[in-house]
């Protein structure tokens, strides 16, 4: 995943906090557009193009790592192709700086099976000039949590 350092400016923790306060308004967008399978939207204006996602290795079929666009699209494809629905719901975003965690839960249906799963799961977003550069799910909020330096 891409991090990048975000320098602060003369104001300190203003700057810190603003600068988060917009990642979080990113991240929200993103949700948006990924709950419609709108994912062309979000490249390049809050998405970078070299945007990396990573999924955990329990991920059936996954290489693991998607890139850009194109990595975002496959990897949607791919799960529309094991689940009859699934989505993620953001329930809380945390600030970080240049990173960010949100608590989110997966929902899904399986097509042929039925199964129902729901899960929570912890995202590490990373941002960089007020476009997310890469998402990382934990399927575990602690590790996430860890992960950007924060405590629940």
């Amino acid at each position: 995943m891409r991090f990048a350092s975000l320098p602060l400016g003369a104001s300190g923790r203003d700057t810190e906090r603003a600068v988060s306060a917009e990642n979080v308004q990113v991240a929200r967008k993103l949700y948006e557009l990924f709950a419609r399978r709108d994912v062309a939207a979000a490249f390049p204006d809050l998405a970078h193009p070299d945007f990396e996602f990573r999924v955990p290795p329990v991920y059936p079929d996954a290489p693991g790592v998607f890139h850009g666009l194109e990595g975002v699209e496959d990897w949607m494809t791919m799960i529309d192709e094991a689940w009859a629905e699934w989505r993620f719901e953001p329930e809380r975003y945390l600030e970080a700086g240049s990173t960010g965690v949100v608590l989110a839960r997966l929902v899904a249906e399986g097509g042929s099976s039925g199964i129902h799963l729901e899960r929570e799961v912890g995202h590490l977003w990373a941002f960089d000039k007020g476009r997310a550069t890469g998402l990382r799910v934990y399927l575990d909020r602690a590790e996430a949590l860890e992960a950007a330096g924060l405590q629940e």
